[in-house]
């Protein structure tokens, strides 16, 4: 009989921490988990690049591992990630993104008692062809999917034919409490927080405020974050005159001192999966625009505590903006609802208790099944 471990090691394995929902989930889960039942890390495949991730886990000593993977295919990775696993013997591996790739089969070779993979984004969007056929072959050799709303759980189903245990992401709410900015009505604060990529459409968002800035040449537009599209964006806003009143602030490590200076955050993407930014939003007590794409429908309550507009309509858009921009009373109610219920549903802590759950709960599955006693560490 071998000794059971008191504690469950769990191996979170993300491509780069970039910025991005999946990376900043990984980091909650890494300073949320129960100390008294679970030891957790991260891998990286990716080496460190100096992104603001990256720089807060080397300020904290968080416990994560950079590897060096190469651009594109680098089989390397799964003898690195094999020889990994075997020295640090995981009781779970828990992949993110396009990192299943190579952990699940250095996972499967090590004999990882229990593999977990979270798809964040809709399955058809998450992967190209080549990767969901990889995802088939990992879900029916038993990896554990787990989708981040039930607009992700449909599309598994109908991508892969299987079903998909659904949790919720969370943050740390008590993170965005602070010094809020007082309501006005002579000044319209809008955020939007999101890589400049197609998913996102910021170019919907910035002729959508164009429209409504006629009206209301009070307000302005902060654009949080980075992308291959940014230069293009940064074109069209100097094209249609708005170079003084859209504000282009890079990739940001004081997001939630930024939302709670603003008004309302704005999201115009094309598809979500379930967007962390909106939580990030309510915790902080603002009121969300958002296109009704992906998980978005889950969190946002149409005239609760935001306004529910279709994908790449910018009248719809303009719309919205100008009636968040004409009530302060609006704006104040809405803000309220969304972090009562970010508070209530979203926190990390619930999202890391989930987690936990499953893991415990597959363990013991597989033991069952395996006839063995304990767990082995």
């Amino acid at each position: 009989m071998q000794v059971r471990r008191d504690k469950r090691k769990v191996i979170h394995v993300i491509p780069v921490f970039a910025p991005g929902g999946a990376e900043r989930l990984v980091l909650n889960l890494l300073e949320s988990k129960d100390s008294s039942s679970f030891e957790m890390l991260a891998v990286s495949l990716y080496p460190p690049s100096g992104t603001i991730f990256e720089e807060l886990i080397l300020q904290q000593k968080m416990p994560v591992i950079f590897l060096d993977k190469k651009p594109g295919l680098d089989l390397r990775m799964i003898p690195s990630l094999y020889f990994l696993f075997k020295s640090l013997q995981p009781d779970v591996v828990h992949t993110h993104i396009r990192s299943i790739t190579y952990a699940f089969l250095a996972a499967k070779m090590a004999r990882v008692p229990v593999l977990v993979h979270t798809i964040h984004n809709i399955a058809l969007q998450e992967s190209d062809a080549l990767g969901h056929l990889f995802r088939r072959l990992a879900f029916r050799m038993g990896v554990i999917p787990v989708s981040v709303s039930w607009k992700v759980h449909e599309s598994v189903k109908n991508t892969y034919g299987i079903e998909s245990t659904v949790i919720y992401n969370g943050i740390p709410c008590a993170r965005y409490v602070g010094h809020m900015r007082e309501l006005a009505d002579d000044e319209l604060i809008l955020i939007n927080i999101a890589r400049f990529v197609p998913q996102k459409n910021h170019e919907c968002l910035i002729l959508a405020f164009a429209k409504a800035y006629q009206q209301y040449p009070h307000m302005r537009l902060l654009l949080v974050g980075d992308g291959p599209l940014r230069k293009h964006i940064s074109d069209l806003v100097t094209n249609m005159g708005l170079v003084d009143v859209v504000h282009f602030l890079g990739i940001r490590d004081d997001v939630p001192e930024l939302l709670m200076q603003s008004d309302a955050l704005v999201l115009s993407s094309e598809w979500e999966g379930f967007p962390m930014v909106i939580l990030e939003a309510f915790a902080a007590g603002k009121p969300v625009i958002a296109t009704n794409v992906g998980g978005v429908a889950e969190i946002v309550e149409n005239g609760m505590n935001g306004i529910l507009i279709p994908p790449g309509d910018i009248d719809a858009l303009a719309k919205a903006i100008c009636d968040l921009a004409s009530d302060t009373n609006m704006r104040r109610n809405m803000g309220q609802n969304g972090q009562v219920k970010a508070r209530r549903e979203f926190d990390i802590s619930v999202t890391a208790r989930q987690y936990e759950n499953l893991y415990l709960t597959a363990l013991e599955k597989g033991r069952h099944r395996n006839g063995h006693c304990v767990i082995s560490g």
